[in-house]
């Protein structure tokens, strides 16, 4: 059954955060957590990264993983961390000015005055004026060194010499430089940086305690002479190759093909299907870690999957002609096509030229993917969910969307493009929705904007912007609602005639709006947290157990459907989500 359009962000949370240190409390002054030297530090290294992020791929790749619209999140703290920081008070000058990045000093000759906040606030203020006079532009991206730094440098109270410190600068290049490489989200999250001569390397000591690699499959087959994997690593994904005469003579190659043997001649066996492919993943698996940066894709914009590292990997039996990187060892195989690397769409992605959507999209606000964050409940990352890409988002910075407002880290939920004539069906519908303000008074999917990036192919010479999915509103549903696959909504029968009835007068103003929803079934009826039923997914991607066929895409098979739904599949699920 289709599950397309389903509210499906993740519920689960990390309870097992490291002890934060004492100053790190609700409550604290911003004088009190600079006093921990640790975390003034870990501060610098922040500030020094939004500084240099356009020069050094290091600083860049940290800030990336932030999860966070003010970037005060893993990899630089942890979440009560993160929480303290943000919480602390300070007394700061507040500078009445016309300058984009709200003045850091009063010697400005404008008018100023003194105000207690607390660090997000400040932060906030400094940047508002950035905000207003670039939204209508839609140019509301800032500048890292030129609009954050100086914010940064002023709110937090550290001058621009200690991010230019030698010894700071030393330590930057010895140790924390390899946090961009961290193997497991919840590392990140539990972050507590190591003394520069402590002689152990960061990942090394991160490695220690984190769970194991987690390795998505994606795809595979076997056919008589050979077979193939792709398997996904954080955003880096591996496809690997076994032509089975290069490696029959191996040792290693005699246990892989006698796992295949049985997956041929009982297709049926998972045990076997998934020996076989596990197999090829323990082979391949250090050269892997070696070669991929990030574990997970949660906390990584969707900017990152646009451009991902695609390796195409091939193993061989040992011969004196193939140099390999990775060493054979006892097994008799070695694994070439390490040194190549190409930068494609991943996890599903299928951009699609902004000019090939229809032209009542035109109006539809445009978010880089940049700034569309991947992450779980509380923006927490869960490794287990490392190749999920539909569902919660955060927006980093403001949108310049009229109903969102600023959308400063505003929870989302991000719907890939995977279908061309669905998506653009559900763009142009929800569009319309919007223009006629009928969200407004109905719980319809409410569409912020078009996530877009530019074109990653080579032969696209003049880099078109293409769309990669939409952003929508998030609905909350606490944890009696969800969708009628829902066992826990499932069990509400009393609440069943309230949505039977609120769902039909959705279904009524679409209508008399020439409007058709198009898909009905029991996944694309959300209840919110406040026990109300909305109506999602606008794709028309019939599913023929609520809607003949020959009733696709019309008044009448919306009709259907809801009867269908109420009036026989609710009454006696025959299935459910948990």
């Amino acid at each position: 059954m289709s599950k397309k359009g389903k509210n499906k962000a993740a519920n689960k949370d990390s309870s097992d955060t490291k002890a934060t240190t004492t100053t790190t409390r609700l409550g604290c002054t911003l004088s009190e957590l600079r006093a921990d030297q640790d975390l003034r530090y870990r501060i610098c290294v922040l500030v020094y990264d939004l500084k240099n992020l356009k020069n050094d791929k290091a600083c860049s790749n940290r800030l990336d993983q932030t999860i966070d619209a003010l970037y005060i999140s893993t990899p630089y703290f942890s979440a009560e961390e993160a929480v303290a920081i943000k919480a602390a008070t300070l007394t700061t000058t507040i500078v009445e000015t016309e300058t984009e990045t709200a003045a850091v000093s009063a010697s400005t000759g404008n008018t100023s005055r003194e105000q207690t906040m607390t660090l997000e606030q400040a932060i906030t203020h400094c940047l508002q004026n950035f905000f207003d006079k670039r939204k209508a532009s839609g140019d509301w991206r800032p500048c890292g060194p030129h609009d954050m730094v100086p914010v940064y440098l002023h709110c937090f109270g550290i001058e621009k010499a200690e991010i230019e410190d030698e010894k700071f600068l030393s330590r930057v290049r010895r140790s924390v430089l390899s946090l961009g490489k961290l193997p497991s989200p919840p590392c990140r999250m539990d972050l507590e940086l190591l003394p520069s001569d402590s002689g152990i390397h960061q990942v090394d000591v991160m490695m220690a305690t984190a769970a194991p690699p987690l390795f998505a499959v994606q795809s595979g087959y076997t056919s008589q002479d050979s077979s193939q994997l792709t398997v996904a690593y954080g955003p880096t994904t591996f496809i690997i190759s076994v032509c089975f005469k290069d490696i029959k003579e191996t040792p290693w190659g005699r246990r892989y093909l006698n796992c295949v043997r049985k997956e041929t001649l009982d297709p049926g066996d998972d045990e076997a299907v998934l020996d076989a492919s596990d197999l090829l993943i323990d082979r391949c698996k250090s050269l892997m870690l070696e070669l991929a940066d990030v574990a997970s894709i949660q906390g990584l914009a969707i900017e990152a999957l646009c451009h991902s590292p695609i390796y195409r990997l091939r193993l061989l039996g040992i011969t004196g002609d193939v140099e390999a990187r990775d060493p054979a060892g006892d097994d008799g195989v070695q694994i070439i096509g390490s040194d190549h690397v190409s930068y494609e769409p991943s996890h599903n992605l299928y951009p699609l030229p902004i000019s090939e959507l229809p032209a009542s999209c035109s109006a539809i606000p445009l978010i880089p993917a940049s700034n569309v964050i991947l992450a779980t409940t509380e923006g927490r990352a869960d490794p287990r969910e490392a190749a999920i890409i539909q569902g919660k988002v955060i927006l980093r910075t403001a949108a310049a969307v009229e109903e969102g407002g600023s959308g400063i880290g505003r929870a989302m939920y991000f719907k890939p493009l995977l279908a061309a004539p669905q998506f653009e069906r559900e763009a142009r519908i929800l569009g319309r929705i919007a223009q006629l303000g009928l969200h407004q008074e109905y719980r319809f999917s409410r569409l912020v904007g078009l996530v877009t990036t530019y074109s990653s192919r080579e032969q696209d010479q003049n880099q078109e912007t293409v769309v990669v999915g939409m952003l929508l509103h998030l609905i909350p549903t606490g944890p009696r609602g969800g969708d009628f696959l829902s066992a826990t909504v499932q069990s509400r029968k009393g609440m069943f005639p309230q949505w039977k009835a609120e769902v039909e007068g959705m279904v009524t103003v679409l209508h008399e709006h020439g409007l058709v929803w198009g898909d009905v079934n029991a996944g694309n009826v959300v209840i919110d947290e406040e026990g109300r039923a909305w109506v999602i997914d606008f794709g028309g991607s019939n599913n023929a157990e609520f809607v003949d066929d020959e009733l696709a895409e019309t008044k009448e098979g919306d009709w259907q459907g809801v009867g269908r739904l109420f009036g026989v599949w609710l009454l006696d699920p025959p299935y459910s989500s948990s």
